[in-house]
């Protein structure tokens, strides 16, 4: 008997992005004992991608579903639904702007025969930086790209996921996406902080890798500091979502702590270094910005008022 999967993207208003990302899943190479169904789920007042979808449709087994309210997680609940509809066994989730290895799914699969306690898996999400990039900014800080096949995660990210049915059935865990992440961003983070517990297992599949071209407005140093900050308010309100207030407090004064003096030992070293190597210096100095970014943004929690809604407004095509 197959194994049945639904492959999903939500997408807003990018037309170039999604067809490039529907290409890539056309060409995917699908095990012998999978059944694979496609989904996107555009987000917008008025669907537009109608021409789009029919063209792919020759190319793959394409549904289009539209999900009119705004925000992402309004779009991924809306995956889900439709997902459960179907009746698969499996659910995949992909980002419109990823560009998908052609062996993703067939690692995926492997992952679920050989962790069959196992109810969702996360792939390696690789970075590329586009040119014009300077060389002396520091490099993303992505640690579970490094983490071999198997390895047990803590959270997992929403594009590059592979999730069983029964995580989101009514019958089973019936998570769904938490609209107070609506446009603020993290809502992948809580959704697998809640199944994890619950009691869920999470491991990372290395080899099921989608890559993402990083904009330069995202990836040059005020990019960074911006995305840095924002990234720890989230972080921040997940904790207190997610943990007692006291442990949360106490989590939020050791990132303080340790991000406020690893940020000034690298302004200091950059000062010194700066007489004798420009680019190391310039490195140095970019890390301790990034690390008082992230001071920043557990502030802004505590005293900022409304954190940032970067997702508000759709970067792409």
């Amino acid at each position: 008997m197959k194994t049945s999967v639904c492959i999903t993207i939500c997408s807003r208003q990018r037309p170039v992005l999604l067809a490039r990302a529907l290409t890539c899943l056309s060409q995917l190479n699908i095990p012998e004992d999978v059944d694979a169904t496609f989904l996107v789920v555009e987000n917008n007042d008025t669907p537009t991608y109608g021409p789009l979808i029919a063209e792919m449709q020759g190319k793959m087994r394409l549904l289009h579903v539209h999900e009119p309210v705004a925000g992402l997680t309004y779009a991924r609940n809306k995956a889900i639904d439709t997902v459960h509809a179907l009746g698969v066994d499996w659910m995949g989730c992909v980002d419109d702007d990823q560009l998908i290895d052609p062996d993703w799914l067939v690692h995926m699969v492997a992952a679920t025969k050989r962790y069959r306690k196992t109810a969702m898996f996360v792939g390696r999400w690789r970075r590329t930086e586009l040119p014009g990039t300077p060389t002396w900014l520091p490099k993303g800080k992505r640690a579970k790209k490094t983490s071999p096949t198997g390895a047990r995660l803590g959270d997992g990210a929403g594009g590059n996921a592979f999730i069983r049915a029964d995580v989101f059935a009514p019958e089973g865990m019936a998570l769904r996406y938490d609209h107070v992440y609506r446009f603020l961003g993290g809502e992948d983070t809580d959704f697998s902080l809640q199944y994890y517990h619950k009691g869920g297992i999470i491991r990372h599949v290395h080899e099921a890798v989608t890559s993402e071209d990083i904009p330069i407005e995202r990836n040059d140093l005020k990019g960074r500091l911006k995305r840095e900050a924002w990234m720890q308010s989230v972080l921040t309100k997940l904790r207190h979502k997610h943990k007692s207030p006291v442990m949360a407090v106490s989590s939020s004064m050791q990132i303080i702590f340790r991000c406020a003096v690893l940020g000034v030992a690298n302004l200091l070293l950059a000062l010194f270094a700066l007489p004798f190597s420009r680019h190391f210096a310039l490195s140095r100095y970019g890390i301790g910005r990034e690390f008082l970014s992230q001071v920043q943004g557990v502030l802004r929690y505590y005293f900022g008022g409304p954190l940032e809604e970067p997702y508000r407004n759709t970067l792409g095509h």
